[in-house]
């Protein structure tokens, strides 16, 4: 299991399928999860942090990053125990490694 503060994971090759869509996964997952933060989590909503991190899960095994898809099911773990101190641990470690990804891949900040 990953623990804070998270690995920054290879950039796709840019012969591989998924180079192309990267930036743009790393830009919509820096939103989604800031968007949560400030919204779901402020109001403790434990069934949007489950969903997110079953997205989190599911979308970082699409691109390859399956160590980085255990963040989601540990957030998933941590919507079942109502434990928000360590959900917003690894959600700021997760935007942490997200926009190390996204000064990598010089991607504008919005």
């Amino acid at each position: 299991m990953l623990h804070p503060p998270f690995p920054i994971p290879d950039i796709p090759a840019s012969n591989s399928d998924l180079a192309d869509l990267f930036p743009e996964f790393v830009r919509s997952w820096i939103d989604e999860i800031t968007a949560f933060v400030l919204s779901d989590a402020q109001r403790g909503n434990r069934e949007e942090l489950y969903r997110l991190g079953h997205t989190i899960k599911g979308s970082f095994m699409q691109f390859g990053l399956d160590a980085h898809a255990l963040i989601g099911i540990q957030l998933m773990t941590f919507a079942d125990r109502n434990d928000w101190p360590s959900a917003l641990a690894y959600l700021d470690a997760l935007l942490q490694m997200l926009r190390s990804l996204q000064v990598q891949l010089d991607l504008p900040h919005l």
